[in-house]
């Protein structure tokens, strides 16, 4: 992933804080019909980045096209916004003013009279990282996206590349607390991750811990037993085999 710096000169960059969602912000109001309008919204999972969009898209534009990469995504906002989807499984009438729809499809809705749409891309950074085996969908893909001078690419890995140097990049950072990680790579470490979970418990913080291994090497049981000696004694575990709240070590 390639870090955008706010300072290069090339890159057109923004930061827009929220606090739960980005439509807090209210940063598309009333700009959805400029000429030549382009932009890549930067946010991360569950921040709302479909939900603004399509709500300002519905108040802003006549017509627009919201484009997904998985049916599945596309027949959940269909429900959600009562906005109708064209796949395979459901075809409609291509002059649908609003609509949703899945990559591969964006050219059966070329009309020289509908070039005025507002064209939403949803995961845009996947027309870099899946070019290698979609190569061909994506290339045709982007070469379609030449017919429509506003654009608006929704990500939450946003990686640069030349196709997104006409692009204003808004990223928006959440003020809410964030997650903290920390690796403990080997099992000489575990009293490490003991201590460090200790700490991060005195500091009000919840922890989750993930172990990468399989249960009978024992690794588990060591950790718990640690735990357990920095005074830890409700541990609740997660595995294959649990069922119901009754599986833990409390």
């Amino acid at each position: 992933m390639t870090i955008l710096n706010e300072n290069e000169s090339e890159v057109k960059f923004q930061v827009i804080p929220y606090n739960q969602y980005i439509g807090e912000a209210n940063f598309l109001k009333g700009k959805l019909m400029a000429n030549n309008y382009k932009r890549i919204i930067i946010s991360g999972t569950n921040s709302g980045k479909s939900t603004y969009v399509i709500n300002e898209a519905k108040k802003q534009c006549e017509k627009f096209i919201f484009v997904v990469d998985t049916i599945a995504l596309g027949k959940q906002l269909s429900k959600k916004h009562d906005l109708p989807f064209h796949y395979s499984g459901n075809k409609v009438d291509p002059n649908t003013p609003q609509v949703i729809t899945l990559y591969n499809w964006l050219g059966y809705f070329y009309n020289e009279e509908n070039l005025d749409r507002l064209l939403i891309i949803d995961e845009i950074h996947t027309l870099v990282t899946a070019r290698k085996y979609r190569k061909d969908h994506i290339l045709d893909f982007i070469e379609e996206t030449t017919y429509y001078d506003r654009i608006i690419g929704l990500t939450g890995t946003f990686i640069k590349s030349r196709w997104f140097d006409d692009f204003f990049i808004d990223s928006c950072q959440s003020d809410k607390p964030k997650v903290a990680a920390t690796i403990v790579r080997f099992n000489d470490e575990l009293q490490k991750a003991a201590g460090l979970t200790k700490q991060a418990i005195d500091e009000g913080k919840q922890v989750f811990i993930y172990l990468q291994s399989k249960s009978q090497d024992g690794k588990f049981g060591r950790l718990v037993s640690l735990l357990s000696d920095h005074g830890i004694t409700s541990i609740k575990a997660l595995n294959s085999n649990t069922v119901n709240d009754e599986d833990n070590l409390e």
